[in-house]
């Protein structure tokens, strides 16, 4: 479903554009990228409930680590973050691009 996806992995790709949309019946909104890299296909990365604040800036500052691409974005800048999952090739591993919001327009 994500397959290109995978395309985000080239640095120059992800400089023209370092977001993505969701688009939903409530609203519109922009996420900036803030991680992407390979993950197994159970894992932290698809970690939904925390503790408390200390505990998610912590898998953030995780996820934003394993990124095979640098962008600058820390737990400081955090608010709410999506996790978008495709197949990576095989059934063990899956590829994995995460932002968080930046924007949105809820429509009611």
């Amino acid at each position: 479903m994500f397959a290109k996806l995978r395309k985000i992995r080239d640095s120059e790709v992800m400089s023209l554009c370092p977001y993505f949309w969701i688009y939903t019946p409530d609203g519109d909104f922009l996420y900036r990228i803030f991680s992407v890299h390979s993950v197994d296909a159970v894992g932290n990365a698809y970690t939904i409930s925390f503790e408390d604040y200390i505990n998610y800036a912590e898998w953030f500052d995780e996820m934003a680590g394993e990124s095979e691409i640098d962008t600058e974005i820390t737990s400081s800048d955090i608010e709410r973050v999506v996790t978008l999952s495709t197949c990576n090739g095989n059934s063990a591993t899956r590829l994995v691009v995460q932002g968080v919001l930046v924007w949105y327009d809820i429509t009611m």
